[in-house]
């Protein structure tokens, strides 16, 4: 089983966690972005833009999922998520 997330903190950017790790059987990998910041939006599209593509790369390297989560944020991501259990198989659910 494994989760695709961000390895940056939410509401701390500054926080970086590791690539990888495994928590309760689940192999954890945390994408990385840009790292601009949310100070004009430019900084925040060229975070959400990196981070989207860093995403999508990872999940087309997943086999089947299970159960797919799509969050508000970044933008599209939930879309994301969406394409991927449709063509990779599982359930979508709204977090």
């Amino acid at each position: 089983m494994a989760a695709v997330c961000s390895r940056r903190a939410y509401d701390s950017p500054d926080v970086n966690y590791p690539a990888r790790s495994e928590w309760r059987g689940v192999q954890i990998r945390r994408i990385s972005n840009f790292g601009f910041g949310k100070t004009a939006k430019w900084r925040r599209a060229a975070d959400f833009g990196s981070y989207i593509a860093n995403c999508t790369l990872h999940l087309v390297g997943l086999r089947k999922f299970d159960v797919v989560i799509g969050m508000t944020s970044p933008p599209l991501i939930s879309w994301i998520g969406a394409w991927f259990a449709r063509l990779k198989g599982g359930a979508l659910s709204s977090g």
